[in-house]
């Protein structure tokens, strides 16, 4: 998938497909964006694809996803998990995260995805593209650096947003990512 705005482009890239050079380039731009950030193209696991919005040979901005099953009081749902969005601060203002949020949303009404999930200190961005913020007990595997450390279960301090892709609310109990928090 590849659509062209202005004077840049997104692409949708399967993880699997991402050579050395944009892989190295992911790394960089993830770096920069994110203090601390680990010298890879990924935090805690690789995502199952990502969105990647060039400026010619430039990476402009980011958005890696997962996809998997959650359990969401006691309902099992399809869902795509949003990490490691950001965009270049040479680049921001031009749409690229919302024009990834957006390409993302009409993915996952394809793909019968119940609902986008992510963890966000700051919000507003997703609120303006109807994510809301919830706040269930949640499940997760806690993964630090490259050792499992085991299983904890708490809620997020209201930084869990969720977009219902179904029709359905989303529900208010708990939750279990059945992997890692995203």
């Amino acid at each position: 998938m590849s659509i062209t705005k202005e004077d840049w482009q997104l692409e949708r890239r399967e993880e699997f497909e991402i050579e050395e050079q944009t892989e190295q380039a992911i790394a960089a731009l993830l770096m920069e964006a994110f203090p601390g950030y680990p010298a890879r193209s990924f935090f805690r696991q690789v995502p199952a694809f990502r969105y990647l919005c060039w400026q010619g040979e430039r990476l402009a901005a980011h958005m890696g996803v997962d996809f998997r099953m959650v359990n969401a009081a006691g309902t099992l749902i399809r869902a795509f998990g949003v990490v490691d969005l950001c965009v270049h601060p040479d680049f921001q203002q031009r749409k690229m995260a919302s024009a990834m949020l957006k390409a993302l949303t009409e993915l996952g009404r394809k793909a019968r995805v119940g609902a986008i999930l992510l963890t966000a200190s700051d919000q507003q961005l997703y609120l303006g593209h109807g994510f809301e913020k919830v706040d269930n007990r949640c499940t997760w595997m806690m993964i630090s650096g490259d050792k499992t450390l085991g299983v904890v279960s708490r809620g997020l301090g209201g930084g869990l947003m969720v977009k219902p892709l179904n029709g359905q609310p989303w529900p208010d109990g708990p939750v279990d990512f059945l992997g890692p928090a995203f």
